[in-house]
């Protein structure tokens, strides 16, 4: 079922264009306010009993997928898929217990899988899906940062980017269970693809808004001239503590965050190995 669903986006671009763009600002960017509603129920219980909760629903739909993956797998992509597949779950464990403030924020990896399943359609290419679920991610956490709660963030979460890539990774991991093929691009046809003209405006965007001084990695109340910054209030030592809630997290610095992105984009650009090509040029 999930096969045909894909392939009828496929030949709909249009429409999954739109499916995506609306589960995007409709789903995905409300996520902050999905939390405070959750945690608004769990008021009158302990936080310990909140995160438990949490957890356990965590591992239900863990079970669903891994039994989604084992249902839809072909046999001779097996090696391949789990072993990525036990990456990215013990890359999510991690998570819990390194950049997570709140089990709540396993949403997350749902809503960034789902939202790498359909946009695999829009370019039937796990790199560049990976990429754009990528880019969305930092495009949310951005949303969040200055326009959703500006007076409640103190940084440009570089936590919630690394988790929505693990959680793009999870969906691209399913649709890999399935042998989808992927198109397959040479350098040069990539250069001359409107994938390699998206991402060069995106980056063009980011690198002149450091250059010109109106994004800079720490906040400056004397800076008349920056709107934006990654950094409002700087951290020391690796672990941040909340005693009141005896927990602790570690806080992903900005170029901390880049090499970590990039090296699980590494890490993953392997995910298409041993599916057929769709054709030999885009």
């Amino acid at each position: 079922m999930l096969r045909k669903f894909l392939n009828w986006l496929s030949g709909s671009q249009g429409v999954n264009l739109l499916i995506l763009m609306a589960y995007f600002v409709m789903v995905v960017m409300p996520h902050e306010e999905v939390g405070l509603m959750i945690s608004q129920l769990f008021r009158p219980y302990s936080r310990d009993t909140y995160n438990f909760v949490l957890m356990l629903c965590s591992l239900g739909g863990l079970f669903i997928y891994m039994y989604m993956v084992y249902k839809n797998h072909n046999k001779p992509a097996s090696t391949l898929v789990i072993s990525y597949l036990v990456l990215n779950l013990l890359l999510a464990v991690v998570c819990f217990k390194v950049l997570f403030v709140m089990n709540v924020e396993a949403i997350h990896f749902v809503q960034y899988a789902i939202f790498a399943i359909l946009c695999f359609p829009l370019v039937n290419n796990y790199n560049l899906t990976l990429v754009y679920t990528t880019i969305a991610g930092a495009i949310d956490e951005a949303y969040q940062f200055y326009v959703l709660a500006p007076e409640r963030t103190e940084y440009y979460d570089f936590n919630d980017v690394i988790i929505n890539l693990i959680g793009g990774v999870f969906g691209l991991i399913l649709l890999r269970s399935l042998s989808l093929g992927t198109f397959r691009f040479t350098p040069k046809e990539f250069l001359r693809s409107k994938h390699f003209k998206i991402l060069a405006v995106f980056f063009a965007v980011i690198i002149g808004l450091f250059a010109s001084g109106i994004l800079v990695k720490n906040y400056d109340a004397q800076d008349l001239y920056a709107k934006f910054w990654l950094v409002k209030t700087s951290v020391v030592g690796f672990w941040q503590e909340r005693p009141a809630y005896n927990f602790r997290f570690h806080i992903v610095q900005p170029w901390e965050g880049l090499g970590i992105i990039c090296l699980l984009l590494i890490i993953y650009s392997r995910l298409y190995k041993g599916v057929p090509f769709l054709n030999e040029s885009s």
